[in-house]
């Protein structure tokens, strides 16, 4: 039968497996077939734990006050990412979640793993594998809030490309694959993501 990559002009299917399992989401003809991502499978397995943070809201909550949480990561780009919300109560818990529904609303932070939940006045942001033990959170507001930031950290696990590239580690180049999950050492992850690879 031979290796996919030998007969680059046939489909892959049941009859052609590909060595490696494929975490891309397929298409049936009817429909579309879920299929577990690999941080989701690697966490069913043991092996994946999100990074994680919060940011603890207090003080006095007023309507109309822009609340901003700001993520720093070299995976996101050279310049960092933020998000808004405006209250229109002045409750806590409402201020909270409508700022974990803001960064849940993003498409860029989505796609490199990020996602929140809110408890009463505490916003908690978690992103996958240990790319999020190089996030750094910052929150500001126009009102009278006040903050207390615990930076994220305990991240491991597998990593996905989100596009293939190339990197080079200890004088040696590998070449990694969209969706195919793999590991590396702290030492290569922290220069991957300073170089913004595209990695999650």
């Amino acid at each position: 039968m031979g290796f996919p990559w030998q007969y680059p002009g046939r489909p892959l299917s049941g009859k052609n497996p590909t060595i490696l399992p494929n975490f891309g989401r397929p298409f049936a003809k009817n429909g579309t077939l879920t299929l577990t991502d690999s941080h989701d499978l690697a966490s069913q397995l043991g092996g994946d734990t999100a990074s994680s943070g919060s940011v603890t809201i207090s003080g006095t909550v007023a309507a109309n006050d822009h609340l901003t949480l700001t993520f720093t990561n070299g995976v996101l780009g050279s310049a960092p990412v933020s998000v808004e919300f405006t209250t229109t109560t002045t409750v806590l818990s409402d201020a909270a979640a409508g700022l974990a529904s803001a960064v849940n609303d993003s498409q860029q932070l989505r796609d490199f793993g990020f996602w929140a939940t809110s408890d009463a006045g505490v916003v908690t942001v978690k992103q996958a594998s240990g790319v999020g033990n190089f996030t750094t959170l910052a929150a500001a507001t126009s009102g009278a809030e006040t903050f207390v930031i615990a930076q994220m950290g305990g991240g491991s696990g597998v990593l996905t490309p989100l596009q293939n590239f190339s990197f080079s580690h200890g004088g040696v180049l590998t070449n990694y694959w969209y969706g195919i999950p793999f590991t590396v050492g702290h030492a290569t992850l922290s220069k991957m993501v300073a170089q913004g690879m595209p990695i999650a």
